[in-house]
């Protein structure tokens, strides 16, 4: 065994002992990610606003509105990687909104809307950090942009988070999406939230 296979499973190992959860169904379905390789089986269908799109069974509806900025967000949480999902629509309308009012791009709604709120995002943490803005989509007509936000925050957890943000146009609307966790499971899951973000689409 090579000494890379040999600290891969190593850190497998760890994962699975740090992680797991304590009630049966979040056992369930952590069992069932170890089992699929670590990769989330998305088999649910999403819908919000004219969006619909794939998600992991196992993310439940969460109530709490304080990790979005719009009070029309819709927020999953999974309690068995101790991961939240979030989705929020905005539109030229919401140019004049405090998160954006300051970073318009003449033209490009979708880098403005992206950039303001990584910005915001990197604003409400403590040693916060922000990794370089990619291009979502290479072969595909849609366009998108995605980056992570690092740092940590007293308001939802004390440890150092990753928020992984991305933003989609879908014709004249453009969709902010947030996954958050720590960095160990991020490793794991970031994979997962980009295949979800591929599986986007306009229903309307």
């Amino acid at each position: 065994m090579s000494m890379k296979r040999y600290l891969f499973l190593i850190g497998l190992f760890i994962l699975s002992v740090a992680c797991e959860p304590e009630d049966k169904e979040s056992q369930n379905s952590f069992e069932d990610f170890k089992e699929n390789d670590f990769d989330f089986t998305l088999d649910k269908k999403l819908t919000y606003k004219n969006l619909q799109m794939t998600v992991p069974s196992s993310f439940k509806k969460y109530y709490g509105k304080y990790l979005t900025v719009s009070n029309d967000s819709k927020v999953l949480f999974c309690n068995a990687i101790g991961a939240h999902f979030s989705i929020e629509r905005f539109t030229e309308k919401d140019i004049n909104r405090p998160f954006v009012q300051d970073l318009i791009i003449e033209k490009d709604l979708l880098n403005t809307f992206q950039d303001g709120y990584a910005l915001k995002r990197y604003n409400s943490l403590n040693d916060g950090s922000m990794s370089i803005k990619k291009d979502l989509f290479s072969t595909s007509k849609k366009r998108g942009v995605i980056q992570i936000v690092r740092g940590s925050t007293t308001n939802l957890y004390s440890e150092f988070l990753l928020y992984a943000t991305a933003t989609i146009q879908l014709k004249d609307e453009y969709y902010v999406f947030q996954f958050i966790t720590t960095p160990d499971m991020m490793n794991y899951a970031y994979d997962d939230f980009r295949r979800m973000l591929y599986s986007v689409k306009a229903i309307k």
